[in-house]
């Protein structure tokens, strides 16, 4: 358990994506869905991401580690690996649909949005990886909404 316990905590530069930068992105990718912005439908997936990530910081990742230290205590043989899998089937949906060409789906929508929550479930080098890259895409989005914005 103590092991699981270290994996648990929020990556680096989560907290760069505030709860309203959040609620925005949200904002944003569901005004994605309208008939007259669908040409820009690309974006969906990534403005959900986003909105994973602040909302991952504020709430959604303790709620996450939660429902994991839960699953273990449940079924302990398996329990410990739940939030891990459901980790990776999250990781490969999102991978596989920001794919250029590829449509995006509501599946991918809440894939995404639950991504950075679950993710850091994962431990290992796969885990750093995708801190990492969570991180940078926080990072990153966080700098454009300050300068869209002029915050």
């Amino acid at each position: 358990m103590p092991q699981h316990a270290a994996t648990a905590a929020i990556p680096s530069h989560f907290a760069a994506i505030s709860v309203s930068a959040a609620c925005v992105a949200l904002t944003l990718a569901l005004l994605l869905r309208w008939r007259r912005l669908n040409r820009v439908e690309f974006l969906t997936p990534w403005l959900c991401l986003i909105a994973g990530i602040g909302f991952a910081a504020a709430f959604l990742r303790a709620w996450a580690h939660d429902l994991a230290g839960f699953g273990s205590s449940v079924v302990p043989i398996v329990g410990a690996a739940v939030p891990v899998i459901v980790a990776v089937v999250l990781l490969f949906i999102v991978l596989y649909d920001m794919w250029p060409k590829h449509p995006t789906t509501t599946l991918t929508q809440v894939s995404a949005l639950l991504l950075p929550a679950f993710g850091p479930e994962i431990g290992g080098t796969v885990g750093a990886f995708l801190g990492t890259a969570l991180g940078t895409v926080a990072v990153t989005s966080s700098r454009a909404l300050a300068t869209l914005f002029g915050v």
